[in-house]
């Protein structure tokens, strides 16, 4: 019997293989009692339906009516310090008429207004890492506990971050955070009308498209600023913190969101068909045919490419983390887990990637204090466990000061000295340091420079230079460029642009809500090219972006193309400048991939192929195919063969 599922419908016969159709054969004529397992399974949401039909030759077709819809899963999620192992909530108020007290700890916070002169306005933040990114936000509601009765009060999206065990009235200049499109919005995200005389529970409606914007990174999740409905007379109230003693009675934002489509399964891996790796004796015109497949059985586009195959060196990764300091700042700890994402990144792309090295521009945390060195010790010993080897570059913020005391603990010469890539320092700290390291028969030196090098260290860092004339030089410091591609420091450039060796200076420092990328390119006194290439986002817009350069050296092509991805977000930035490419000869040459051909419209389970022609004899070739199912790729394994 031939049993066939309409469209979006799959059949088992022991619930864990499932396939179009599948056909129970007879023994004598019998055919045994069989369980059969249906189910539902596409990518593509909406109404499915049709008839299961049962075929067997001299017999009536037999149907079985069969429907169901596939729809995007709705969630959620409650967040309430306490609840669930959720402490991401952050709630202070301000007192105008007690300025310097910090009452982030207390177990209420307040929204009253008496007087211009007796005030207080609060302020809440619910941490939302954990609604996945591309969710859509269908609805939140903000739960809280009136302990005082009041007359209400309104929310304001706050545009500038804060941190509930500083701030005070006195902490911020004397004055209250104000609705002003400057602290905060001066449009009214909120408003609680007050129940006056009442105390105990309420729920509050807050947009959905305010957690959508900050889910989507479009707006900084900084929270609300809340101030006191103004009412002659009124009383304002008082909420229960996250410090409450009674749990229910804390802060309380429930959200529900939806993901936008069902996550689409990669193509399967291409299988090889013919010519047989490493095979020998092959025509000159022979065919490439493999077998491909995908498990949402979409059509497949595959995409042939090849070279002669040669032992010059493949394409090779630099990467360089901007500013790091709003990722290791103690006052946003929610902050920290972008830090880490961007070295786990470094160690997952480490062998597609081809990552040969990592630097830092500096500025690696925000206050020079303790804390933050803990999280950027946290963040890199990740690539330590991984042995991917790295550098780094120290900022402004990076000491207090003079005092380098901490960056010495934390980055200093003992953390380097045994690795094989580290080179030496200047001086008695790390704030000067080189590494070296060599791929694809080239070899490299990197400098990194402290923040406005003093004239001993460049001419430490210039000897370097003729030391190792005949390595690739990269010099990292962490002020050069403005953001009109200006020199804000040219100290560096003018020390050591007579060493023909130089190509590459990588620096941070200066960035805004919108730029984050300056570049310039000039000549040295050899007439090589130099470049420049400024690389900071800590004043994004969206400041917990957690964007990367990446600097992939192609010889095949004699060029670097720069790139700026984020892990997090997850992404890569399409802001102008955010890539880059720079002409730079690397021998050996090796022939780039070309097309050969591609085979469209091919279905999941049968075979693509397409012709390479003209051939020369005797020749070792290499190919690979990549296999498109219109949303994703997977690129296959290289194989090769060698011509008659």
């Amino acid at each position: 019997i031939l049993i066939t599922a309409p469209a979006g419908f799959e059949l088992s016969e022991d619930d864990s293989t499932y396939s179009d159709s599948l056909t129970l054969e007879q023994v004598s004529g019998v055919v045994a009692d069989t369980t059969l397992y249906v189910r539902l399974y596409s990518a593509t949401q909406g109404t499915f339906g049709g008839n299961i039909t049962h075929s067997s030759g001299g017999a009536d077709t037999k149907d079985v009516a069969v429907s169901g819809e596939v729809a995007p899963p709705s969630t959620t999620v409650v967040l309430q310090d306490g609840l669930n192992g959720y402490a991401g909530t952050r709630d202070t108020y301000i007192f105008n008429t007690d300025p310097s007290t910090v009452r982030g700890s207390e177990v209420t916070f307040v929204q009253d207004y008496d007087s211009e002169t007796v005030e207080r306005r609060s302020l809440l933040l619910f941490d939302l890492s954990s609604i996945p990114a591309g969710a859509t936000i269908i609805s939140a509601d903000f739960g809280f506990y009136v302990t005082a009765e009041g007359q209400g009060f309104k929310m304001h999206r706050m545009l500038n971050p804060w941190d509930e065990t500083t701030a005070s009235y006195a902490s911020i200049g004397n004055r209250h955070f104000a609705a002003d499109d400057v602290d905060a919005e001066s449009g009214v995200d909120a408003t609680w009308t007050g129940h006056d005389g009442q105390t105990g529970p309420f729920s509050l409606a807050i947009p959905a498209t305010t957690i959508q914007d900050w889910v989507d990174g479009t707006m900084t999740n900084n929270g609300w600023l809340m101030i006191a409905t103004d009412v002659t007379g009124g009383d304002g109230q008082q909420l229960a913190s996250r410090e409450a003693t009674t749990q229910a009675n804390r802060p309380r934002l429930t959200i529900q969101y939806s993901t936008s489509t069902l996550p689409n399964n990669e193509p399967n891996a291409p299988v090889l068909v013919q010519p047989l790796d490493a095979a020998t004796g092959v025509g000159t015109s022979p065919t490439l045919e493999v077998t491909v497949s995908d498990t949402d059985e979409d059509q497949l586009s595959v995409s042939f490419y090849g070279r002669p195959k040669t032992s010059g060196a493949e394409d090779f990764t630099l990467v360089v983390l901007p500013d790091t300091q709003k990722y290791a700042n103690t006052a946003t700890p929610t902050y920290y887990d972008t830090f880490y994402a961007m070295t786990q990144w470094i160690v997952d792309q480490a062998d597609d990637r081809n990552i040969v090295f990592v630097t830092h521009v500096g500025d690696i945390v925000e206050d020079n204090l303790d804390g933050g060195w803990v999280v950027a010790d946290t963040a890199y010993d990740i690539l330590d466990t991984a042995g991917v080897p790295y550098s780094v570059g120290f900022g402004n913020n990076d000491m207090t000061g003079s005092d380098t005391t901490l960056s010495e603990t934390y980055f200093g010469v003992s953390r380097f000295s045994s690795e094989s890539w580290y080179g030496g320092h200047y001086g008695s700290d790390n704030r000067n340091n080189y590494s070296l390291f060599s791929v694809g028969g080239m070899d490299f030196i990197l400098i990194n420079l402290d923040y406005e090098a003093s004239a001993a260290a460049l001419d430490w860092a210039d000897a370097l230079l003729k030391a190792n004339s005949s390595r690739r030089a990269i010099v990292e410091s962490h002020d050069q460029l403005n953001l009109d591609d200006s020199w804000y420091n040219q100290a560096v450039f003018n020390a050591l642009k007579d060493n023909p060796n130089l190509f590459l200076l990588l620096s941070g420092h200066l960035s805004s809500a919108t730029d984050g990328v300056a570049k310039r390119t000039d000549t040295g006194d050899n007439g090589q090219a130099i470049y420049s290439v400024l690389q900071d986002y800590q004043s994004y817009t969206n400041v917990n972006n957690g964007y990367l350069h990446i600097y992939r050296f192609s010889p095949a092509d004699d060029k670097i193309y720069m790139t700026t991805y984020s892990p997090t977000l997850p992404g890569y930035n399409t802001a102008p400048d955010s890539t880059l490419e720079f002409a730079y000869a690397m021998p050996p040459d090796v022939a780039a991939y070309q097309l050969i051909g591609a085979d469209t419209d091919v279905t999941s389970g049968t075979n693509a192929s397409t012709s390479w022609m003209g051939l020369s004899d005797g020749t070792e070739y290499e190919w690979y195919v990549v296999v498109d199912d219109g949303t994703d790729t997977t690129t296959g394994p290289t194989w090769s063969f060698t011509t008659a």
